[in-house]
């Protein structure tokens, strides 16, 4: 087993701008604003087709995995992949009624699997059993309305559809969902500012 860096150890919940305090690792997606009449209604098209990779990988290259937070669509695929020099256990804590298959496997170093999974409400979260420090997060949303926010707190959905009464939430792993907001996007840029609360604890 090679030597680490400290790096390699940080807990990497928090991940804030030393000069601007923004956060990084927030997800954020927008979802119908549904009611009785209308309780199964869909998030209307947007201005232009979104194309992303065919596959999201999750890799542990030491004892963190990488991304610490990811998004994908129910299109992709999520791969996990081991590429330290030692076996790691791959739990994934998943919703049962909509994934009941789950997965739980020992990879070994340099070992690869795919994992087919279903869109969910809630985080699918990534453990390995015999290193209980380690943790990943994984949304798969049912439609490309979703992104991750930068180093510099910033994110973008520009092929949202504008003119709609829509609803944005944001979620962070210490704190849920934290943000919601019904609104309107207009024609081009829109901003949107977020606040969120670290802990105290948070160098």
């Amino acid at each position: 087993f090679r030597k680490l860096s400290p790096e390699h150890f940080v807990d990497r919940t928090w991940r804030i701008d030393s000069k601007t305090k923004r956060v990084a690792n927030v997800v954020v997606a927008l979802e119908p604003i549904r009611n009785r009449q209308d309780p199964k209604c869909k998030l209307p098209a947007g201005d232009r087709e979104v194309r992303r990779p065919e596959s999201v990988t999750v890799d542990v290259p030491h004892l963190n995995y990488v991304p610490h937070v990811a998004v994908l669509s129910a299109d992709q695929r999520l791969v996990v992949r081991n590429s330290s020099s030692v076996g790691l256990g791959f739990y994934l804590s998943v919703d049962p009624l909509v994934n009941p298959r789950g997965f739980a496997s020992m990879l070994a170093p340099g070992q690869t699997f795919e994992i087919p999974l279903f869109p969910q409400q809630q985080p699918i979260i990534i453990t390995d059993p015999f290193r209980p420090w380690m943790k990943g997060h994984v949304w798969i949303f049912d439609h490309p309305y979703f992104a991750l926010t930068q180093e510099d707190g910033r994110f973008s959905f520009p092929q949202a559809p504008a003119g709609h009464e829509i609803r944005i939430w944001a979620w962070h792993e210490a704190k849920g969902k934290f943000y919601t907001k019904d609104i309107v996007l207009n024609a081009g840029e829109n901003a949107v500012e977020m606040m969120i609360q670290a802990d105290k604890k948070t160098p």
